[in-house]
């Protein structure tokens, strides 16, 4: 009981100076702490002349919405619209600051009347319409996007991509139609078909350059595969356990939110939390306040038998900037405990 006490008062203090370093990092900027929409005050300060040749100070100006980046997170499932994860996360662009999270940001069509069957393309609209009313600059989606090389060496490791492999991902991506386990292939087709429906719209591309290059202009964003699992190995964070073994998503989110610096935000839904580390792989896709980690090569288009299809691609993972290892590894021993209490 002594040791777990203790260990619960690790993670508290490492929480702790998360808030406080957060706090200071916005009290410089003269950024709002507290909930709801930042309305960013400039902190450039300018001067303007008048009649009798003195100097003022203008009054301040608002920066734009540009400014603010909006990432949006998927974790995507076929079998019921609410199985869908999703969260949007904002970051300051100049100031390189989390700013605001959102958990389960859209209102998917099966809360809503009349029912909408849930399709490949019915949920890439839906997720495309979100994007671009939110001006989200990134998707970052928890499914394949991809199939396996045909051309690929028999003697590469792996049965999938090379992207799988170096993720360690349970299921894998074949050359097409075949998955790694043969039953994954329906959920599998699927995410490649998201993938597809939303590459047709205008403005949007895979992010498969260097993380810090422009999304597209405009109303355009980029999207990218990420795999939850990974990013919090990669956090040096104790995984997510699976939605069956009902692990106390709460804690997980607090230990997440020491570890990057993000608000507070009430997380009731695995998948949603899912969506928010999925959303923090977009993050680093855009050059925001996380280490960029993409795993794999870039996908190209490759023939098979029944015309083109996409393979290979990356995995995006990211970690802190600036990690706290002492606060990390009282994180990671604070889960685990919990798990092994469950």
């Amino acid at each position: 009981m002594a040791q777990s006490l203790e260990q619960v008062a690790s993670v508290v203090e490492a929480l702790r100076r998360r808030v406080e370093t957060l706090e200071a990092a916005l009290k410089r900027l003269e950024l709002p702490v507290g909930d709801g929409p930042p309305a960013f005050p400039a902190r450039d300060r300018t001067t303007q002349r008048v009649s009798r040749g003195t100097r003022t100070a203008a009054p301040a100006r608002p920066l734009s919405r540009a400014a603010v980046t909006a990432v949006l997170g998927i974790d995507l499932a076929s079998a019921r619209w609410t199985f869908n994860g999703s969260a949007l996360v904002h970051f300051h662009a100049e100031s390189r600051v989390f700013t605001r999270v959102i958990s389960g940001a859209i209102a998917w069509p099966e809360s809503q009347a009349p029912l909408t069957p849930l399709t490949p393309q019915a949920l890439a609209g839906a997720i495309h319409a979100f994007a671009l009313r939110e001006h989200v600059r990134a998707v970052a989606l928890d499914g394949p996007h991809a199939w396996r090389n045909p051309l690929t060496a028999a003697h590469e490791p792996g049965v999938g991509r090379r992207c799988e492999y170096l993720c360690r991902t349970q299921g894998k991506t074949g050359v097409y139609p075949r998955t790694y386990p043969g039953n994954q292939f329906a959920w599998i087709n699927f995410c490649v078909q998201v993938f597809d429906a939303l590459l047709a719209q205008p403005g949007v591309r895979m992010a498969d350059a260097p993380s810090g290059e422009a999304a597209p202009a405009g109303d355009g964003y980029v999207v990218l595969e990420c795999f939850p699992t990974s990013l919090w190995r990669a956090s040096r964070l104790a995984p997510l356990p699976a939605k069956g073994k009902k692990p106390d998503v709460r804690t997980y989110y607090q230990a997440l939110a020491a570890a990057y610096a993000l608000p507070p935000v009430l997380v009731t839904s695995h998948d949603d939390l899912q969506a928010i580390v999925a959303a923090l792989a977009g993050v680093g896709a855009t050059g925001g306040p996380v280490q960029a980690r993409p795993r794999g090569v870039p996908c190209w288009m490759a023939e098979h038998p029944d015309g083109l299809r996409r393979v290979e691609g990356f995995i995006w993972d990211a970690s802190p900037l600036r990690a706290s290892r002492a606060g990390h590894c009282a994180d990671l021993h604070g889960l685990r405990d919990v798990a092994r209490r469950r």
